[in-house]
């Protein structure tokens, strides 16, 4: 923008200034900022020379970034401005009280959470001013606002939401000498805390408000006459904890438009409507809403829009759908989703003739489709997914208007050909994923449509890949992941606009092109095939992630450094057959999120180059050759998760962990070759849940402060969730990241319920010392394995009190004394191992304990009771193995693959976002 403002030119040449033809001042300033994903606008001080453009009518400062700086006192001498706008642009300070001045002023926006009002007095100056928006500024100082607001003779708009309002309570009788204001038409109070005794002054406040946004506001009750405002046509009433009184909307005979979502309602009274015959647009979404209410609404004739989704609704729908006749000529907006309505069939629809969008979404639907929909030739958007619907899907025949058609996660058995989509000419969005659908088109035909969205997961176009998608000239996003095509990837597919493809667990081979540059903003996810060749090389600066994690790729990945990545957020190429020495130039992807390089050849060191990063999440490196120290993540202050395990790394677990990593939830490190001691600011992980540093060199005391750790010691928390990335130009989807920990000897990987698996596994180290006692603190643990270590001295007595304990490795150690009895207290535990310590004395017995196998007991000479024998032996030997921790995770062993191992999802939502369509 600035780069237009040389001096050397006039300044009315310059971008987003305007001059008066005639006399060449400046009259317009037009500095509003022009977001990208980063940000990109003005900052610093709003300077005082400002005011020198005396001739000034119009100043936009929007959106930028003056980091708590304070408005000029000088802008009140800009006596003809008459737009005013710096909203949302980090302005602090008070409002300065020269803009009084400023008679001319018709439009003020000064929206901004660092900006304090003290008094809005200063308004009733404003003699030329019709809109008026402060909403985020700090009005709790300004206890007569309402007062001020009335002495404003020509508002007729105004924005206070959340500026933390203080009600000023006014006596009923000072009504009558207030003057009800003949301008104000729309009032928005949104977002303060307010409660129900502001209604009588609302309803005095003036004689032609139609719009009145209350949402929010602590509102609690609506009783009858409560707001008494003829001319109101719209209200919002949301996010309140309401409660309706009878006739509570009755004096409202001009509304026109209520939305009452969020409340949340449990009833309504059947006479809360009784007058409001206008009404046209009804939203009673996500309350607790029961079938009785729907006696409320069955006189609203005029209903045009309905939205009921989210409620507790329970009557099968086909009984439900009759008793809104009154309105089946005027409705065109339905929702009805997410209610437990009986399972029960199809509701007939053909007499809703004006019916335009149709949500029904997760409502215990049964049976097949009815062919009724034909009937329906004004209907654009139908959604029927989540239900239990079957049989063959209907033709949609007469369904001309149908633009988004939305049949997932049913039990359809059909056949897709020409004949059901020909009609639909206008269909620009089809999702029939998660059915039992094969697509039978002939190679040839060529769609009467132009979707922008395909999605058809777990359905069959197998074995060949469909030709008709390359007529889809404007397809967005396309997912036929899951769908038995075995076929290479066609050439027509790289040069299409794409922003999302998922073309996942499929049989697809061959190579990709040896360059994707004519691909721009896409996620890409293309894994589980079996494709092989080099990886393709990437356009420069595209905003993109890329997931080609199972496939038969080799080669290196010197693709990375042939170009500035600045887009590339998520890389994932595990489980390939990559190879070489990583590269050193990370620098190249500034703003990456995940990185998967697990499970491939590569070897040599970690460089350094990764540490710079700084907006990494998630890293996994492990199961590769990789040797030499850690790198240094310190500036990787987002790190969620780490796993380094199965490789060749040395040295000693660095210090920074602790110090810098504060968001850390994952820690695995698995099957290495690092030494030292266990630094104690791990302790310092307040979200750590997953901690694994099994098998490597580790020697010293467990640290005490491990019982420390939040996470596993709060019996209610979960780990967060990532809520961050919003790449320009992505639309919505997400990805859930995977950890591997080991059940039972084994490795295995799951994707989902990690946020509520909490584990440490110390085993097959060399630490000394006893099991500190502050360990039995961790009382959310799932999952503790200290196995074959030299650790001595007695279980701690309280460990009974790890109540969430489903599995305790404690095996090859030199643990003595007795099995404590408040063991007993550990009714989740379904794997249980102390072979081969000094334990001694009798299994306690009425538990659990004797159902566990004697194996888990063996090699403790002075340990006797069920399930053992009845006698102590007196002799024998315990048979140690001489190294345990050699033994192949796969190995049949039982002794010693009593482990926990379990590897759940983490939970991880890495959020690529965009404003068009969601997942």
């Amino acid at each position: 923008m600035l780069s237009t403002w040389k001096s050397e030119v006039d300044c009315c040449e310059w971008s987003r200034v305007s001059c008066n033809n005639l006399t060449g001042h400046v009259i317009k300033l037009e500095l509003q900022a022009q977001w990208s994903e980063f940000g990109e606008g003005l900052g610093g001080n709003i300077d005082s020379s400002l005011c020198d453009l005396q001739h000034l009518t119009y100043l936009n400062l929007n959106d930028n970034n003056f980091e708590g700086t304070k408005i000029p006192e000088c802008i009140g001498s800009l006596r003809q401005l008459r737009e005013l706008s710096i909203w949302s642009a980090s302005i602090g300070g008070t409002i300065p009280r020269g803009l009084q001045n400023l008679s001319s002023l018709q439009t003020l926006r000064l929206g901004s959470t660092g900006l304090i009002g003290k008094d809005l007095e200063w308004i009733s100056h404003l003699s030329s001013l019709r809109s008026l928006d402060l909403s985020n500024v700090n009005l709790s100082q300004a206890v007569d606002w309402q007062s001020s607001l009335s002495k404003a003779p020509h508002l007729s708009e105004v924005f206070l939401d959340n500026c933390a309002l203080i009600f000023h309570h006014v006596s009923p009788a000072s009504f009558v000498h207030t003057n009800s204001s003949t301008s104000l038409k729309v009032l928005s109070l949104a977002d303060n805390n307010l409660d129900s005794s502001i209604l009588p002054w609302l309803s005095n406040v003036s004689n032609v408000l139609t719009d009145l946004d209350l949402s929010d506001t602590a509102l609690e009750h609506i009783f009858p006459n409560a707001l008494n405002i003829n001319s109101l046509q719209v209200l919002y009433l949301h996010f309140n904890p309401l409660q309706l009184g009878p006739k509570a909307f009755s004096n409202m005979i001009s509304l026109q438009s209520l939305s009452l979502s969020q409340s949340p309602l449990r009833r309504i009274p059947s006479d809360a409507f009784t007058n409001t015959t206008s009404l046209e647009f009804l939203d009673l979404q996500e309350n607790k809403l029961e079938d009785s209410m729907v006696k409320s609404i069955q006189n609203l004739c005029r209903l045009k829009t309905l939205r009921l989704s989210y409620n507790s609704f329970s009557d099968q729908l086909s009984d439900w759908i009759p008793q809104l006749r009154c309105a089946q000529n005027s409705i065109e907006e339905l929702r009805l989703s997410h209610n437990p309505f009986s399972s029960g069939p199809f509701p007939d629809f053909s007499r809703f003739s004006n019916l335009e969008i149709l949500d029904l979404e997760n409502t215990s639907l049964h049976g097949s489709i009815p062919q009724s929909f034909g009937h329906l030739p004004h209907l654009f958007e139908l959604s029927l997914n989540g239900n239990n619907l079957t049989g063959p899907l209907p033709t949609f025949v007469g369904l001309a208007s149908l633009e988004y058609l939305d049949l997932s996660n049913n039990r359809l058995n059909s056949v897709i050909n020409e004949t059901h989509l020909s009609t639909l000419s206008n269909l620009t969005v089809l999702d029939v994923s998660q059915n039992m659908i094969f697509f039978n088109f002939s190679s040839h035909w060529v769609p009467p449509f132009q979707l922008q969205e395909f999605r058809a997961t777990s359905c069959n176009f197998g074995p060949h890949f469909p030709c008709w998608l390359k007529y889809q000239r404007e397809l967005k996003r396309l997912d036929i992941s899951h769908a038995s095509i075995s076929d290479s990837i066609p050439q027509w597919l790289w040069q299409s606009s794409l922003q999302y493809l998922n073309l996942s667990h499929n049989k697809l081979y061959g190579e990709l092109p040896k360059s994707l540059l004519k691909i721009d903003n896409i996620i890409l996810d293309l894994s589980f095939n079996n494709l092989s060749g080099p990886l393709p090389y990437l356009p420069p600066n595209a905003t993109m992630a890329l997931l080609l994690s199972n496939n038969m790729f080799a080669g290196t990945l010197s693709f990375i450094c042939a170009t500035l990545q600045a887009g590339l957020y998520h890389l994932d190429i595990s489980s390939n057959f990559l190879s070489g020495k990583l590269p050193d130039c990370w620098g190249q992807l500034p703003f990456l999120r995940v990185l998967r390089l697990e499970n491939n050849h590569f070897s040599g060191p970690i460089p350094n180059s990764v540490g710079t990063l700084n907006y990494l999440e998630s890293i996994h490196l492990n199961s590769n050759n990789l040797y030499g120290n850690l790198p240094p993540l310190m500036n990787s202050s987002s790190l969620l998760f780490i796993d380094f395990g199965q490789n060749n790394l040395t040295g000693k677990l660095p210090s920074w962990i602790g110090l810098y990593l504060h968001n850390l939830i994952g820690l695995r490190l698995q099957a290495n070759k690092l030494y030292g001691s266990i630094p104690t600011n791990l302790c310092n992980l307040p979200y750590l849940q997953i901690l694994d540093l099994s098998k490597n060199n580790l020697t010293g005391n467990i640290p005490h402060c491990l019982g420390n750790l939040n996470a596993m010691s709060n019996m209610t928390s979960t780990s967060q969730e990532i809520t961050n990335v919003i790449p320009e130009g992505l639309t919505r989807s997400s990805f859930t990241d995977t950890a591997m920990l080991a059940w039972k000897g084994e490795y295995v990987e799951y994707s989902k319920n990690l946020r509520f698996m909490k584990t440490i596994d110390l085993s097959c180290n060399h630490l000394t010392g006893e099991i500190p006692s502050s360990i039995t603190a961790l009382v959310a643990l799932v999952s503790l394995n200290l196995s074959r270590n030299h650790l001595k001295g007695s279980i701690p007595i309280d460990m009974g009190q790890m109540q969430r304990l489903e599995s305790l490795d404690l095996s090859y150690n030199s643990l003595s004394g007795e099995i404590p009895i408040s063991f007993s207290s550990l009714s989740f535990l379904s794997v249980l191992n102390l072979a081969f310590n000094n334990l001694s004395g009798k299994i306690p017995t009425g538990t659990q304990l004797q159902s566990f196998n004697g194996s888990g007991y063996i090699g403790n000479l002075g340990l006797c009771g069920p399930p053992l024998t009845e006698r102590c032996p007196g002799d024998g030997s315990s048979d140690l193995n001489p190294n345990p921790c050699d033994i192949d995770a796969d190995g049949d062993d039982n002794l010693i693959s009593f482990g926990f191992y379990g590897s759940m999802a983490l939970g991880f939502i890495i959020g690529f976002w965009g404003a068009a369509f969601f997942f």
